[in-house]
């Protein structure tokens, strides 16, 4: 059944950033093809990754959340023996602290973001989305890989203030 997290808006800290997100999902692909025995798939897997790069292009960093901001979309998980319901944050679009977190390697999708501009600018706001099939890998280049998937975000960074208040009791 379905179990997807909120979408969120993150306010990270780029630690490093790779742009060699081609050969990982073509060596994903490829051991993913290779325990298929009907034809070689492993002249699949370059071209597959290929393609999937040029539909989402985008680069695979390490990073650390300073701070989040619920969506106002449902999200759904499961609520004891019940099926998955819609479920809403108490707090949809309040910055809040996330304390100390360790550091996450994640898929930004962005024909705009390159790892130059990334390193350069180290703090970033970013919409964190979850795309990925809860039975298995899904086609997506972040459920492939096995990360989460970020967009970049028109949200603006949490102000001192923001922060200050978001601490909970």
């Amino acid at each position: 059944m379905n179990t997807r997290p909120p979408e969120r808006d993150l306010w990270i800290e780029v630690v490093s950033c790779s742009d060699q997100v081609l050969r990982e999902v073509s060596n994903e692909l490829f051991v993913q093809f290779a325990g298929r025995t009907d034809e070689d798939w492993t002249s699949h897997a370059l071209p597959r990754a290929t393609t999937l790069l040029r539909e989402k292009p985008g680069v695979l960093i390490v990073a650390r959340e300073l701070a989040f901001a619920d969506s106002a979309l449902p999200f759904y998980g499961w609520t004891g023996g019940t099926p998955s319901q819609a479920m809403f944050s108490d707090r949809p679009g309040i910055w809040q602290g996330s304390g100390v977190r360790p550091e996450v390697r994640y898929f930004l999708g962005s024909a705009y973001a390159t790892c130059d501009k990334l390193l350069k600018s180290g703090r970033q706001v970013v919409r964190e989305v979850s795309n990925c099939c809860d039975t298995g890998r899904g086609p997506g280049l972040a459920c492939i890989l096995q990360v989460s998937e970020l967009v970049l975000s028109v949200k603006e960074p949490p102000t001192p203030e923001q922060l200050t208040a978001a601490v909970l009791p």
